[in-house]
């Protein structure tokens, strides 16, 4: 009965080892334990600047308005600068929270001396993210006295640095 005994207690040290060995930590060069890290896909980002142009013709352009939108959720506007030196020098009106996003309305009036012809109004800074912005637009323009009148808006990147108003 002893022979038994031992028989059945070797069975068991040997069952108990096989468990703990099957519930152990693996060690760590087990190839089912190793994390290969996947790249993060990237996006490429440029800083661009665009001048905002209106052609008034012959008209004076006493006051302007232009909503500005990427199609392409590429921009981010970042920074809206004045125009040429004269009436739309200083930066136009905007709503600061809505540069945050894609979209954005600027305007301006000036009661004196309101330009004709083709004018710089102001400067916009964006971020690119993934790729180049294109941008629908809407304009809205006014003579002196309020009258309302078609002008021309053109949006050309520019190469010149940021605060260059030349």
């Amino acid at each position: 009965m002893r022979a038994t005994h031992h028989t059945l207690t070797a069975v068991l040290l040997i069952l108990t080892a096989t468990i703990a060995g099957a519930w152990a930590p693996q060690p760590a060069n087990d190839s089912r334990n190793i994390v290969i890290p996947q790249p993060i896909p990237t996006r490429q980002v440029q800083f661009l600047a665009y001048d905002i142009l209106i052609d008034s013709g012959a008209e004076p352009l006493a006051a302007y308005q232009i909503e500005l939108k990427d199609t392409q959720s590429h921009a981010r506007i970042v920074g809206i600068e004045g125009g040429e030196p004269g009436p739309y020098n200083e930066a136009p009106h905007y709503d600061p929270k809505a540069i945050q996003a894609e979209r954005v309305i600027i305007g301006a009036f000036t009661t004196a001396n309101a330009p004709t012809g083709k004018v710089r109004v102001a400067r916009l800074h964006i971020m690119a993210e993934g790729g180049t912005p294109d941008f629908a637009t809407t304009i809205t323009t006014a003579a002196p006295h309020g009258r309302a009148f078609t002008a021309t808006l053109t949006i050309q990147p520019t190469s010149k640095p940021s605060g260059d108003r030349q």
